[in-house]
């Protein structure tokens, strides 16, 4: 199956495609793998590219993994994450998927020793969350890029296991950044090979949302300096983020994540590396009319998108004047901002250097 945007959370196509089995057993060992062989021998991978194999399953095989399954893997650079998920029941097999796990971990590696799987994330056991997020979880664990280059094999950062296999596979020097082969948010968009010089990241937002977002950012930008600014900051930012992540968590894990600076949006906009200074500049009374105008700025720019209308660099001075406590737009051009999504949701992909940017210390 292709991978495709999926925005509302349809997996009725997974639901009901078939499945790379080889005999039906019902909750018996299964042959789990001769699935990984089959889907090894038989995907269409693409060539000098470093691909996942994500095998889900709650039963392990009748027999141990060997080495015509590893080096069906191998042949196609494939890395091997296994989910040990609970299934109707915790049988003996789902211990043996867990020990399979084990031995691919240890035997599946490339010709200078270097592991090319992980031992099984375990989705079940915990008691503090259902199922259904457990896997969620896992998946994200698997699929996270790398990390911490430097770092170590711990829980839930598995790729600092592999990455030396990687590092070999692809003549990678130890100085080089892995980092941005894999990192959220990155969008490539020059040739396979060439050097790419205009990295760019936007945000998905539907038409409400992206009104939402607006008003947040109108409301600081009417607010800055009026006195109470701090705590209207705080619980508009807050919007922004749930608004621009779709993210709910609570508050103080939401800080750890910035302080963490995972991914462009946090690391890229106010919202990560500014916010701190913005805060404290409320709190200690100092001059927050840069903070002002940058809110100022973005509330323009999408209501201009909401418009169809854009600037050709959104910058004062330039194609933008300050007039007394807000922007107005010097001759914007007609744009289509609105695009149709594959589930018939209309919405913008919002620049992300639309959103209030980081001030220089």
């Amino acid at each position: 199956m292709d991978l495709e945007p999926n925005y509302i959370g349809n997996f009725d196509p997974i639901e009901n495609a078939d499945l790379l089995i080889s005999d039906v057993m019902k909750d018996k060992p299964e042959a789990a793998h001769a699935a990984v062989f089959e889907a090894a021998k038989s995907f269409d991978w693409a060539n000098n590219k470093p691909h996942f194999m994500i095998h889900i399953a709650d039963h392990g095989d009748r027999d141990r993994p060997n080495k015509r399954v590893f080096n069906a893997l191998l042949q196609n650079n494939i890395f091997y994450v296994p989910i040990a998920v609970e299934g109707e029941a915790i049988l003996k097999e789902s211990q043996t998927f867990i020990d399979d796990a084990k031995i691919y971990a240890r035997n599946y590696t490339t010709g200078n020793g270097n592991p090319m799987a992980v031992n099984a994330i375990k989705s079940y056991g915990s008691g503090n969350i259902n199922a259904r997020e457990s896997i969620a979880k896992a998946l994200v664990e698997a699929t996270g890029g790398w990390p911490d280059l430097g770092g170590s094999e711990s829980d839930g950062e598995i790729m600092p296991v592999l990455d030396a296999a990687a590092k070999e596979i692809f003549n990678i020097p130890d100085g080089d950044d892995v980092q941005v082969l894999a990192a959220t948010g990155y969008i490539e968009t020059a040739p396979i090979g060439a050097l790419e010089r205009n990295w760019d990241y936007f945000v998905s937002l539907d038409l409400k949302a992206a009104n939402d977002l607006k008003e947040d950012l109108a409301t600081v930008c009417n607010t800055l300096g009026t006195g109470n600014s701090q705590k209207t900051i705080e619980e508009t930012v807050f919007n922004m983020v749930r608004l621009l992540t779709g993210d709910t968590k609570p508050v103080g894990e939401m800080i750890e994540i910035w302080r963490q600076g995972a991914i462009p949006l946090q690391t890229e906009t106010i919202i990560g590396s500014g916010i701190r200074n913005l805060l404290l500049a409320a709190a200690t009374d100092q001059d927050l009319n840069p903070y002002k105008k940058e809110f100022c700025r973005s509330t323009l720019l999408i209501k201009l998108m909401q418009k169809n209308l854009k600037l050709k660099t959104g910058e004062e001075n330039v194609d933008m004047t300050w007039e007394a406590n807000s922007f107005e737009p010097i001759d914007p051009v007609k744009f289509n901002w609105r695009y149709m999504d594959l589930a018939g949701v209309e919405r913008f992909y919002l620049p992300l250097h639309f959103l209030p940017r980081p001030l220089e210390k």
